[in-house]
C-alpha cells in the first residue's frame, strides 16, 4: 500500500494541474473510499463532490 500511496503524493496534484482539475475532482465509485486515500486528498485540501447513490447508475454506455 506504500507504493501506491508514493505514487499518490508524486503524481496527483501535477495530473490534476495538467487535467486542469483544480483543488476537486469527481469520484463515483463506491469502492474508491479507501482511508488512506481520503487521508491524502483532505491532507492535500481537495474537495471531493458528493452525488450518493446515483452514482451507481451513472453507466452512459447502458442500452435503454
Amino acid at each position: 500500500m506504500q507504493n501506491v500511496m508514493t505514487i499518490l503524493e508524486e503524481n496527483l496534484m501535477e495530473s490534476a494541474k495538467d487535467l486542469r482539475l483544480r483543488r476537486r475532482f469527481q469520484d463515483n465509485n463506491l469502492k474508491h473510499h479507501a482511508k488512506s486515500t481520503m487521508d491524502l486528498l483532505n491532507k492535500k485540501k481537495m474537495a471531493r463532490f458528493e452525488n450518493g447513490d446515483l452514482a451507481m447508475n451513472n453507466n452512459q454506455f447502458e442500452k435503454v
